[in-house]
């Protein structure tokens, strides 16, 4: 066909879209712009994209790339294989599990057309060719046996790549190669545990020279923790990279980093702009979440909810929120839970749960627990409702400082004006 391929497959964790796109030189994670780099990158050549379970952000991709090539603006042949349902803009072509005899025909054609291209130009003469098919003939058709394995500096470097579900570019995999025990740096014995690696058949490298383990994604449980942090590590170094920031969280999160997965993960998600594309970087974190111990999970839930809500996704607002509520029902989980239902437009219910939010913050107050944060500006009934929880909350802090004697001015959270406390001020009044 005269076409150069340009291929992707899927492997837990990894989105063959992504794959596809750093294979083609692009890093942006839009959608839109991501489509539009492909097609320039891939101008003329065969896109061959092996999908598991579609993702959000590979659907949008998808469906871009499809409008650019049906209004001329791309040359490319995008072949999909996926057992996701047909997308409406595309052709579909079912492939049974049967071979029809037309079907083995067809295959045996393209491999003496692939044989052809591969062996002519080395063998000329008729004899040669003729070895060459009655040995490749005479091969046992059952599997060959296993290559040796690899050395355990080759293994380890295998293990990395397994484990950062992505491909690298030849030129960075020193950021990935194991320290050696020996004096020098690991990075100059790691193009030697490449070489190896590729050898065995262990490893691919295309001719952009992206590598990628060629076995399934490695998880954190089963490897060295040494390795799972290397790891996490190297994938933390790509701050414009949301797939690698949200692998190097659950790496973190494996290892029981907790800070350093939620940093990680909030920067991946907050830098996908596409609010349907980053679905999946949240389904992501919520994983993460359930595995974590540490902090008490109803905080982080609510810091999740906070971002969520600052983003524009309120239904995942409205997830966490909700399961912080299971976790314990305090003034915070019900204040983020009712700005959740608000921004839905649910304003009745956003009114009953800040309700029982100021009822459970003046109960807190009147025990002289600390200041909680002021309740927000919403419509109508939830801002009558935050109102009364911040009036309610001021009098009963007002009562206390009554009650302990201060003199001072108060502010709205119960502290002196200008930084004097309550003695000060009686003894300016003094003198």
């Amino acid at each position: 066909m005269g076409r150069s391929l340009i291929s992707a497959a899927h492997a837990a964790g990894r989105d063959p879209w992504r794959d596809l796109a750093l294979r083609c030189g692009v890093a942006s994670a839009d959608p839109v712009a991501v489509a539009q780099g492909i097609s320039a990158a891939a101008e003329g050549a065969i896109l061959l994209v092996s999908e598991g379970e579609p993702t959000s952000w590979g659907s949008l991709v998808l469906e871009e790339v499809s409008r650019l090539i049906a209004e001329g603006s791309s040359s490319a042949l995008v072949i999909v294989c996926s057992d996701a349902a047909r997308r409406p803009w595309t052709s579909a072509i079912a492939i049974d599990g049967v071979a029809s005899p037309d079907d083995l025909h067809r295959l045996w054609e393209a491999f003496a057309a692939e044989a052809e291209r591969r062996v002519v130009a080395k063998l000329d003469r008729l004899d040669a060719l003729e070895g060459w098919c009655s040995a490749v003939l005479a091969a046992p058709a059952e599997p060959r046996p296993l290559p040796q394995p690899p050395s355990l500096e080759a293994r380890r470097l295998l293990d990395r790549l397994a484990l950062s579900q992505r491909p690298w570019p030849s030129a960075q995999l020193g950021r990935l190669a194991p320290r050696r025990a020996e004096p020098g740096p690991g990075a100059a014995a790691c193009p030697l545990a490449g070489d190896e690696l590729a050898g065995l058949g262990l490893i691919e490298a295309d001719e952009r020279g992206w590598v990628a383990a060629r076995r399934a994604a490695a998880e954190p449980a089963g490897a060295d923790p040494e390795d799972v942090l290397a790891v996490a590590e190297a994938l933390e170094e790509q701050p414009s990279d949301p797939w690698s920031l949200s692998r190097a969280s659950e790496l973190f999160a494996s290892l029981g980093r907790a800070d350093r997965a939620e940093a990680a993960a909030t920067l991946a998600i907050s830098s996908v702009g596409e609010p349907s594309a980053r679905a999946d970087f949240w389904q992501r974190w919520a994983r993460s979440m359930r595995a974590l111990s540490g902090s008490p999970p109803g905080e982080r839930l609510l810091r999740a909810a906070e971002l969520a809500l600052r983003l524009g996704d309120v239904e995942f607002a409205l997830d966490f929120s909700s399961a912080a509520l299971r976790e314990g029902e305090s003034f915070a989980a019900l204040l983020v839970h009712g700005r959740a239902t608000s921004a839905r437009g649910d304003l009745t219910t956003a009114a009953m749960v800040l309700s029982r939010a100021a009822g459970v913050d003046f109960g807190a107050a009147a025990r002289g627990a600390g200041p909680h944060p002021h309740p927000p500006q919403v419509d109508q009934e939830p801002r009558q409702a935050a109102r009364r929880a911040h009036a309610r909350r001021g009098h009963a802090r007002g009562a206390g400082a009554r009650r302990r004697g201060g003199g001072g001015a108060l502010l709205q959270d119960g502290r002196p004006r200008g930084g004097q406390g309550a003695r000060g001020g009686g003894a300016r009044r003094r003198g």
